[in-house]
């Protein structure tokens, strides 16, 4: 970044902070307003700048006290509609389950008359519901969807009803409703096309190929991930440029194609590094251990699982970071390290046994609690891993079957609880 745009940086958050002092509800939204502007303005030459923009101020959105606007909510809507634009870039130091809280907190302090603000709110809202590993918060999240799509219809603004309908397909897409979600997609698309939207027409190409992908249409997966990349290549956004080497990897995978897939990987990684965006490097790396490993290369599978733990380590994801540090155990259970197997299963175990509260990281980020039925998920296949271990680690699967067995009972899974009940059997056997 630039002096100029160092010294804008510090000029916008000090001014953040002088409002926050004050507990002046009206300053502080216009001034947290006045920063996200800023951000955002990094696009209009290359989107890449918007990133480093947000890396430069992440701070003055650490612990933002909303309780401010509790009795004088002047200026909540400007807040709301600052902080909707701000979600996306909030994955590097929030969780989704972080993120969900904040815009909980901001909705429940506007009005009805706050349209827009309620519409763009709950929309965001409802895409990270869509994301949890819950089918009752997925349907909740489709329905808050619905309302906020038909808010933004009466706008009349072709772009916000495109933006909305992008957020809808993708929805539906996690609510497994695929042929809905393309219907939507191609709306959003053809209202981008009108306007020439390099940009947002890349996001429906590489949604589109993520789609493709999971339906086993690789040759169109790959023709619009290509179309992605390029599309984000013409507007200098190397985070979507990322993720969407990340779609096409996939498909050289399907292809057999690895080698081609692993430099997109690498690639990949590179570009997300610079933005910071751990979780997305994880689960890029994630992917490069599943390639090595399908060719037996399994040091090389080993080290790129981790490498991807280490990058998830650094993420607020921690739900993600306990799968990959669960998953790391199995393959050196299969390798035969068994004590780095255990020490790997004892980390996990710690989080997920406790069920405590996940601590804060080192950047200030929120990390949330792990649902339960991350929880039972994580649970099982520790005891799995732990039953299948050249030693049985029967201690183990005895305290960790029993909570299993708690949240299945607690949840009503009977297919769970049947499993937790097996592997308590086999502890005490």
């Amino acid at each position: 970044m630039t002096g100029d745009k160092a010294f804008a940086a510090q000029q916008l958050v000090a001014a953040v902070e002088a409002a926050r002092v004050t507990r002046n509800g009206r300053q502080l939204a216009e001034a947290i307003a006045a920063l996200v502007s800023w951000i955002r303005q990094g696009s209009r030459s290359r989107v890449d700048d918007v990133h480093g923009r947000w890396l430069a101020s992440q701070s003055a959105f650490v612990d933002l006290d909303l309780s401010i606007w509790n009795e004088d909510k002047t200026g909540i809507d400007t807040l709301a509609l600052a902080l909707a634009d701000l979600d996306y870039y909030r994955q590097v130091d929030l969780s989704v389950e972080a993120r969900i809280d904040v815009l909980f907190q901001v909705r429940a302090l506007l009005s009805p008359r706050h349209y827009l603000a309620c519409a763009r709110v709950d929309m965001e809202r409802a895409e990270l519901l869509s994301m949890r590993n819950d089918p009752a918060e997925v349907a909740a999240g489709l329905s808050l969807c619905d309302d906020a799509l038909a808010s933004i219809e009466q706008l009349g603004d072709p772009v916000e009803l495109a933006h909305a309908l992008l957020a809808r397909a993708r929805i539906l897409f996690n609510s497994e409703r695929v042929r809905e979600s393309i219907v939507e997609a191609e709306k959003a698309r053809q209202l981008y096309a009108e306007r020439d939207a390099t940009h947002s027409l890349a996001h429906i190409s590489r949604f589109m190929a993520e789609v493709n992908v999971q339906r086993s249409r690789i040759p169109e997966a790959a023709v619009l991930a290509a179309e992605a990349i390029a599309g984000y290549e013409r507007v200098g956004d190397s985070v979507g440029k990322a993720l969407s080497l990340r779609v096409r990897a996939r498909t050289w995978q399907k292809r057999g194609q690895r080698p081609k897939a692993l430099q997109d990987c690498q690639e990949a990684v590179r570009l997300l590094d610079i933005a910071c965006m751990k979780s997305a490097q994880g689960r890029v790396m994630l992917l490069m251990a599943e390639l090595e490993n399908d060719a037996g290369r399994f040091d090389e599978g080993q080290r790129a699982l981790e490498a991807a733990v280490e990058y998830l380590r650094e993420s607020p994801e921690r739900v993600a970071f306990l799968f990959a540090v669960v998953r790391l155990a199995d393959t050196l259970r299969r390798r035969n390290a068994v004590e780095a197997a255990a020490a790997r299963l004892d980390e996990a175990e710690a989080s997920c046994v406790g069920g405590e509260t996940l601590p804060r990281q080192s950047n200030g980020g929120a990390l949330g609690v792990m649902n339960d039925r991350d929880r039972l998920t994580l649970s099982l296949e520790i005891c799995r891993i732990a039953k299948e271990m050249p030693t049985p680690e029967k201690p183990r699967i005895r305290r960790v079957s029993a909570v299993a067995l708690e949240i299945a009972r607690a949840l009503a899974n009977a297919e769970a609880e049947s499993f937790a009940r097996s592997f308590a059997a086999y502890a005490r056997a």
